[in-house]
């Protein structure tokens, strides 16, 4: 290798430490976020919170359909009924 070619590499060195520095930077940015708004502190603790979250969805969404289904069988049984006061 020459100097040029050293010098290169060295400037490529110091630019990925940088990279490296800024992506760093931001991971304590982003994991300090998820600790302030979730109360979690790590990304593993997170992704647990968001399957736990995932889960109540899908139950509540569950419990809807059903409940929904049981008022629409309540609406279909009571067409047929005459609910005037009329004497």
């Amino acid at each position: 290798m020459n100097e040029k070619e050293l010098l290169e590499l060295k400037q490529q060195l110091k630019d990925a430490e940088a990279e490296i520095s800024k992506i760093n930077a931001r991971k304590e940015v982003l994991l300090e976020q998820l600790k302030e708004r979730f109360g979690v502190a790590t990304v593993k603790l997170a992704k647990k919170m968001l399957d736990q979250l995932q889960k109540k969805v899908e139950d509540i969404t569950q419990e809807l359909a059903e409940a929904i289904e049981e008022l629409e069988k309540q609406m279909e049984l009571n067409e047929g009924e005459d609910y005037s006061t009329s004497k």
